[in-house]
């Protein structure tokens, strides 16, 4: 371990790591059923993370993931308005 990694394991303990992906587990959670985009439909994980998107379109299909959700959920017309 160099230098570097001396200094940075000095300045953030285990400890911090472990409150800090606590509180930002807390956030998502929060945001996810309290949110006015919740009575939305559309895949679970959708609400929490990205990451689904991503890994769709790094695998080049998403133009057919996006017609399939389209043929469950639907087309949703939300106004600015309902949602605030």
């Amino acid at each position: 371990m160099g230098q570097f990694g001396k200094a940075l394991g000095s300045l953030v303990s285990p400890a911090a790591i472990i409150v800090l992906l606590v509180l930002v587990v807390c956030y998502q959670a929060a945001k996810a059923f309290f949110s006015p985009l919740r009575a939305i439909p559309g895949p679970f994980w959708a609400r929490f993370t990205r990451a689904w998107y991503l890994r769709r379109v790094w695998q080049g299909d998403f133009e057919k993931t996006n017609i399939e959700l389209h043929n469950k959920y639907g087309t949703q017309k939300a106004s600015l308005i309902s949602v605030l």
